[in-house]
């Protein structure tokens, strides 16, 4: 991805108008009555953008890291953080040239994946990113747009993301499971909707 396309977005506040919104994932309360987001667990956001989803996290008491690839998305969710008496560790990287944390027990991304198209070297570096950076038995909490038929033909983002596209990104060391749908109004492209799923990498996985 073009960082200087998203420092533009966040500085002019296009990002409000395209993929932020300020409500958090529905996957995250979810995902917490469910166990998978275990209290205290060591979480990682990728992609945090303005922070709504880190803050969140942050307020619920979880050990909480935000990477994005905008520096000014990244400074204005360290100000958020700090009105609010929040703590949580939010730099700039670009996560597709890898960061250097040790394995997380959660990993959450909403619409970071569903901008790589699919089959594409982007969409399987992510992936392996991820992979390697959820530690076994621990849990990736994905939100990505899923297949509508009126935007097939788009040759931008966001591009869907299925199980069949899952299964085969991670392979048979990961359990992937389909757990909801949540909505959002996209001011040009109208409703979307976005696949909730859980990706756990299995106790049998290498280190």
């Amino acid at each position: 991805m073009n960082r200087i396309v998203f420092e533009i977005g966040y500085f002019l506040g296009l990002a409000k108008i395209s993929w932020h919104t300020d409500t958090p994932s529905t996957l995250l309360p979810r995902a917490r009555e469910a166990g998978w987001l275990p209290d205290g667990a060591r979480v990682l956001e990728v992609g945090c953008g303005l922070g709504t989803n880190t803050r969140w996290l942050a307020e619920h008491g979880f050990d909480v890291t935000g990477v994005d690839l905008s520096s000014v998305a990244v400074g204005r969710v360290r100000r958020d953080l700090a009105r609010h008496g929040l703590k949580a560790l939010v730099y700039q990287a670009d996560f597709l040239a890898g960061i250097d944390e040790a394995p997380f027990d959660v990993i959450f991304d909403r619409a970071t994946l569903h901008s790589f198209p699919a089959g594409s070297a982007e969409r399987a570096v992510f992936t392996k990113r991820l992979s390697d950076l959820v530690r076994p038995g621990g849990s990736l909490l994905l939100a990505e747009v899923q297949r509508i038929p009126r935007l097939e033909a788009r040759k931008v983002p966001p591009f869907p993301v299925e199980l069949d596209d899952l299964r085969g990104l991670f392979g048979p060391s990961f359990d992937v499971t389909f757990v909801g749908l949540e909505h959002q109004r996209h001011r040009v492209l109208g409703e979307l909707p976005f696949g909730q799923w859980r990706v756990q990498r299995l106790d049998a996985a290498a280190a």
